[in-house]
């Protein structure tokens, strides 16, 4: 039974972490697409109802980045972002630039 609750217990904590960035660290933020070539949209989302609001954003920029990563990208520019009362959820540009 312990081993039980144990394993319940360690699954919500884990159902509530920030999304890592893996490769999308290597992602940067733009605000323009000035030497930059589009690759694909890109849609970054995370659960916002058991976490808030703020640590599901966070966790939707990190997803956004490393969806861009994984397409190729090494920048995105954010087109928008918000909420509802479950879901944030963060649309951009996956973009490859010359920095």
């Amino acid at each position: 039974m312990k081993t039980i609750v144990s394993v319940a217990a360690v699954l919500l904590v884990a159902g509530c972490a920030i999304k890592q960035l893996s490769e999308g660290q290597r992602v940067r933020l733009v605000d323009s697409q000035q030497n930059c070539e589009f690759v694909n949209t890109v849609v970054g989302s995370e659960d916002a109802y058991w976490q808030g609001s703020a640590r599901a954003a966070r966790s939707a920029m990190n997803d956004l980045r490393n969806r861009t990563a994984a397409m190729g990208g090494n920048a995105v520019r954010v087109l928008n972002a918000g909420s509802d009362a479950y879901v944030f959820t963060a649309v951009g540009e996956a973009l490859i630039c010359d920095f």
